[in-house]
């Protein structure tokens, strides 16, 4: 969460900078959404520049604000996710994610983390390694 807030955070707090910037939160469950008071405070003051997205894979209310799902094809689909309405997807979470969404970094004894080769869900919607991120 923290380097995509950080993002976000900077685009918002850039005059003139106009960028949309969409965050897709994925949690087990409600109560397990850190920050999300704050990540609405956000959302409601940036006069439509900012949205979150919170997707659960076990909901246990009727909050139209909170996605049952994974974060996989079908809901990015869904939330009109694709290269021609993103120009940019930074990808933050556990292996599993990395691994169904964009794969894995590459980790290399004495060298920097590299972006390794996109795979997954993303390049199946057809982004390419010059519009994802991986931190």
């Amino acid at each position: 969460l923290t380097p995509m807030t950080q993002v976000a955070d900077k685009i918002l707090r850039t005059d003139g900078d106009n960028t949309k910037v969409t965050l897709l939160f994925a949690n087990r469950t409600e109560d397990d959404i850190l920050a999300r008071d704050w990540l609405e405070e956000m959302q409601e003051s940036s006069g439509g520049q900012f949205n979150v997205k919170f997707i659960v894979s076990e909901k246990s209310s009727s909050d139209d604000a909170v996605v049952e799902g994974l974060i996989n094809k079908e809901v990015l689909t869904d939330l009109n996710i694709s290269p021609e309405t993103a120009d940019m997807v930074f990808v933050c979470g556990p292996p599993p994610m990395y691994d169904a969404l964009s794969g894995p970094k590459v980790f290399a004894d004495g060298k920097p983390p590299a972006q390794g080769e996109l795979s997954g869900v993303l390049k199946e919607l057809g982004f390419d390694e010059t519009n994802v991120f991986k931190f």
